[in-house]
């Protein structure tokens, strides 16, 4: 199923990167299709989304959910500490920013947490 999953996803995120003007222009209308390239943040975002999956349901297998817990904390400090400084200075840019970096600092912190766990049960 995940692969299946991911390979709907590889065909659109192909049609997000060639035609992301005429993707934003057809959704919202031409006055919206110069912000095309906002769709570049939500499809690296939503390809971080994807690679978390696979931890996440490994840790709700094997009983260790606190990992899922313990690798949101860093996220959620980075994103409260840094949110109304960057969007202050950089707008809608500075909010899909941080977005992309508070899923990248999620991935970190769930593969660190799942390690520790596995090193800590062996």
């Amino acid at each position: 199923v995940f692969i299946r999953i991911g390979s709907i996803l590889i065909f659109m995120y192909s049609l997000v990167a060639f035609f992301p003007n005429e993707l934003m222009g057809f959704i919202f209308g031409e006055n919206f299709a110069q912000y095309g390239y906002f769709l570049y943040y939500f499809l690296i975002s939503s390809l971080l989304m994807f690679c978390t999956r696979p931890i996440l349901i490994l840790a709700k297998t094997i009983g260790e959910t606190k990992v899922m817990y313990q690798a949101a904390l860093p996220t959620l400090l980075f994103v409260l500490i840094v949110s109304y400084g960057v969007i202050n200075f950089y707008g809608v840019d500075g909010a899909l920013s941080i977005m992309l970096l508070a899923q990248l600092i999620y991935l970190a912190s769930l593969i660190y947490f799942y390690k520790g766990v596995r090193y800590a049960n062996s």
